[in-house]
């Protein structure tokens, strides 16, 4: 324009994609559209006055859906979806605010069962994280606080029974550990402090009976009976 502000419909080459869209006073406004070299569309992203705003979609050289996103004022704000390259079925959904993770964020296997679901707030770990097996079994259950381990961080067998339980604090080992069978009887229990073994550690055997006990001082084992 008379500034030398872009202005009108643009196309702007890049390596692998072209681009095509419009500006306004040099921002640019409305959707922009990507195509790949066979003219197959790759991203479409709206915007308002330079940044982006509202849905963003991206498709594989297939033209299969891939991931959409939503904006607001240029930051990511809603449900991110990724899709699975190989069906219809998501790979991973996150919450976002601001540009930030929060909320709930879930990872898929390819069949659709739930890998992982994790809790967010502003872009750290936050309460309950849950990983399961392929086939939806619980793997493991863990607690954090502002991205960090904190409190009880427990591991199971594939037929529910825990098979470790440790507390965290700071995101450092502290406090009651136990290791279990598979039968649910305990195999080990002892405590930490500050990340390492401190006390007396005791080991039973698959009936329950103590088959020993070693005692460690800030990690260093002492004695054994």
């Amino acid at each position: 324009d008379a500034d030398g502000q872009k202005t009108g419909l643009w196309v702007e080459n890049q390596t692998e994609f072209t681009w095509r869209g419009e500006y306004l006073g040099g921002k640019k406004v409305k959707a922009w559209t990507a195509y790949f070299s066979n003219n197959n569309i790759y991203k479409v992203d709206y915007y308002e006055n330079g940044l982006k705003n509202g849905i963003s979609l991206m498709f594989d050289r297939k033209c299969k859906l891939s991931q959409v996103e939503y904006f607001r004022n240029g930051l990511a704000d809603g449900k991110t979806v990724v899709y699975n390259q190989f069906n219809d079925l998501p790979q991973s959904e996150t919450e976002y605010r601001e540009g930030k993770r929060n909320g709930l964020y879930r990872q898929y296997y390819e069949n659709g069962k739930i890998q992982e679901e994790t809790w967010y707030q502003n872009d750290l770990k936050e309460g309950l994280s849950r990983w399961n097996s392929k086939a939806g079994r619980k793997m493991a259950e863990y607690q954090y606080k502002a991205g960090k381990f904190e409190g009880l961080q427990q591991t199971f067998y594939d037929n529910d029974t825990v098979q470790t339980a440790i507390f965290y604090k700071d995101d450092l080992m502290d406090g009651e550990a136990r290791e279990y069978y598979r039968n649910g009887k305990i195999k080990m229990s002892g405590r930490y402090l500050k990340g390492q073994k401190d006390g007396p550690w005791t080991e039973y055997d698959e009936l329950g009976k103590v088959a020993a006990v070693i005692r460690f001082k800030e990690g260093v084992e002492q004695k054994k009976k």
